[in-house]
C-alpha cells in the first residue's frame, strides 16, 4: 500500500517538475519572438521597411529552428495559427504597408495565447 503511494507521489512530482522545465523552454523561445516583434513594431513605426524585412527573416529561421521542439508540445492549430499570422505579416511587409501594425498585434495576442494555455496553473487543469 505505501509502495503504491511513494511511487504515484514520485511520478506526480516528476511530471510537475519536467513541465515547469518544459514550460520554460516553450516560454522562452516564444517570448524571443514576441520580442523581434516588438522591435519590428519600432522599425515599421519608423518606416525602416528594411530592418523590418531583415527582423521578419530573423523570426522565420528562428522559428523553423523551434518549429520542431515547439510541435512536441504545441496543438498544431495553435502552431499554424502563427503561421498564417506571420505570413500575411511578411505579405504586408514586402509592400510597406503601415497596416502591418495590426497584424503584429495579431500574431503576438495567439503567441501570448499559447503562453497562457501553456501554463501550470488551476485554470487550465480544471
Amino acid at each position: 500500500m505505501y509502495k503504491e503511494i511513494i511511487i504515484s507521489v514520485v511520478v506526480i512530482v516528476v511530471i510537475v517538475v519536467l513541465n515547469f522545465f518544459v514550460g520554460r523552454a516553450i516560454d522562452d523561445r516564444l517570448n524571443t519572438v514576441c520580442n523581434q516583434l516588438g522591435e519590428m513594431r519600432k522599425e515599421i513605426e519608423n518606416k525602416n521597411y528594411t530592418r523590418a524585412n531583415e527582423i521578419s527573416d530573423d523570426i522565420s529561421n528562428y522559428w523553423k529552428d523551434s518549429d520542431v521542439f515547439l510541435s512536441c508540445y504545441i496543438e498544431h492549430d495553435e502552431l499554424e495559427k502563427v503561421q498564417t499570422e506571420f505570413t500575411s505579416l511578411k505579405a504586408c511587409l514586402e509592400i510597406h504597408e503601415e497596416d502591418c501594425l495590426e497584424y503584429i498585434d495579431r500574431m503576438d495576442f495567439v503567441i501570448r495565447h499559447i503562453e497562457e494555455k501553456d501554463d501550470l496553473v488551476w485554470e487550465n487543469i480544471l
